[in-house]
């Protein structure tokens, strides 16, 4: 149940965080749609550790933490590897920080990281 909310919660975070004209531009650009699907990967990946972490009251699992990173760092340099990203996908790094920052926002005053 906190796994669902918080991936419709990260979900809304990202769709507010990214516009809807980002959206409507990266139409039929299938780089734009790998970034877009690694950042949500990431987010939910991020908040299902927050949330089980606050169900356990117990830091954040670091082990598992450091997966949801380079997954991400995979996925978003296969996706780049395609070469046609616009330039709003073409940041790794940028999206990757937005994402932790909102993942982070998430969690009662980061109480839960490490």
């Amino acid at each position: 149940m906190l796994r669902k909310v918080a991936l419709g919660v990260g979900l809304v975070v990202m769709v507010a965080a990214v516009g809807g004209n980002a959206f409507a531009q990266g139409i039929g650009n299938s780089c734009n749609a790998s970034v877009t699907k690694a950042v949500g990967k990431k987010m939910a990946c991020l908040l299902g550790l927050y949330a089980q972490a606050q169900k356990k009251a117990a830091p954040v699992n670091s082990t598992k933490l450091a997966q949801c990173m380079s997954k991400f760092s995979a996925a978003c340099a296969k996706a780049q590897s395609k070469g046609t990203c616009d330039t709003a996908h073409a940041d790794c790094a940028g999206k990757e920080s937005a994402a932790d920052s909102d993942a982070a926002a998430l969690s009662p005053g980061g109480a839960f990281l490490n």
